[in-house]
């Protein structure tokens, strides 16, 4: 679609190219407190609204060696929520950052491995790429 809507009710309304606007685009139509956006080896966007608007693009991890993306976006989504219960929504751009790192580190991690149910050194794994 290049960027453009394909319901005919948005027709004209261009999509931003560059995940975080892609991210902020969604939490400002709906009304949101947090968006995030994957797009598997563009990363993913995140977009925060807490005493300031945040929006930040967290890249890909290198060295990630996929086997099977099954499950990763529910790891993804896992990986956020736990940091999420941990430590609240994002109120600064570097609190946005590792939410975005850790859900995107889970999420790859759960690509190392056939199927989605984590080995026993998935939890290792997530470190190391966090850490990277």
């Amino acid at each position: 679609s290049h960027g453009e809507s394909c319901d005919p009710s948005y027709v004209g309304n261009r999509v931003e190219e560059d995940l975080a606007g892609v991210a902020t685009q969604l939490r400002e139509a709906l009304g949101a407190k947090l968006v995030a956006v994957t797009d598997g080896k563009r990363g993913c966007g995140l977009a925060a609204l807490g005493p300031e608007a945040l929006a930040a693009v967290v890249p890909v991890f290198p060295g990630v060696n996929q086997v099977d993306s099954t499950g990763a976006g529910d790891a993804f989504f896992g990986g956020m929520v736990a940091t999420l219960y941990n430590r609240g929504l994002p109120s600064s751009l570097p609190d946005l950052i590792h939410l975005g790192k850790v859900a995107s580190a889970t999420g790859a991690a759960c690509c190392e491995v056939l199927g989605a149910l984590p080995s026993a050194t998935s939890g290792n794994r997530v470190a190391d790429l966090y850490a990277e």
